[in-house]
């Protein structure tokens, strides 16, 4: 088997960033989304990242930055957050705030993890939301809800119209191309959502 491409997750990730209203559009026509040396474009990431070229940034605020970095292999998740803490800590250590970072490990044939760290009192810490660990991609609500607490929870975070609209509607679209009755698709949901529960890392196949 051959090696796994990390540049099949940049398109997951834009994607997903995209459905979380993020402007994924040109930096330099005001979009927020910086794709490996587009963040050298931006002067202050420039100085503070000292060469290194993250797969992504993201510009939460004006001075606040996400880090999310990709690796093909599920397996290797715990590298890919490792990675973005220590392009986050290159730049924390330089005065641009990067306070956020993701790991994002997987592909279409497999499956898929994305783990968040916050930074709290100089520790990474893991992020949740309402008190349970986030498992996906943040609203730029989310992460602005957890840096105000000073800690790495969003806490009492109600999941907006545009996000309930887009997921359900993409549930929608699924189902439909897979030929699911309407009268059966509430119970088609709920036995892939008791089968992710049972098993989180539940690998993907076209037999799904």
């Amino acid at each position: 088997m051959g090696t796994l491409s990390e540049t099949r997750t940049y398109r997951y990730i834009y994607d997903q960033l995209k459905a979380k209203g993020w402007d994924t559009s040109n930096p330099d026509k005001n979009g927020v989304v910086y794709e490996q040396h587009e963040a050298h474009r931006n002067s202050k990431l420039k100085t503070a990242l000292s060469g290194r070229v993250p797969d992504c940034v993201v510009k939460v605020d004006s001075d606040v930055f996400w880090v999310i970095e990709a690796k093909a292999s599920p397996g290797d998740i715990g590298k890919a957050v490792s990675q973005a803490q220590g392009v986050a800590d290159v730049a924390n250590s330089s005065g641009v705030l990067c306070p956020v970072v993701s790991g994002v490990a997987g592909s279409d044939d497999t499956t898929r993890y994305v783990e968040t760290r916050v930074l709290v009192d100089g520790a990474w810490q893991p992020h949740t939301i309402n008190g349970r660990v986030s498992t996906g991609f943040l609203t730029r609500g989310q992460i602005l809800s957890a840096l105000a607490s000073g800690g790495a929870d969003s806490s009492d975070f109600q999941l907006g119209d545009f996000e309930f609209v887009s997921a359900t509607s993409r549930i929608n679209e699924l189902l439909h191309s897979g030929s699911i009755n309407k009268r059966n698709r509430a119970g088609v949901l709920a036995c892939l959502l008791l089968a992710v529960v049972q098993d989180p890392g539940m690998q993907l196949s076209d037999n799904l």
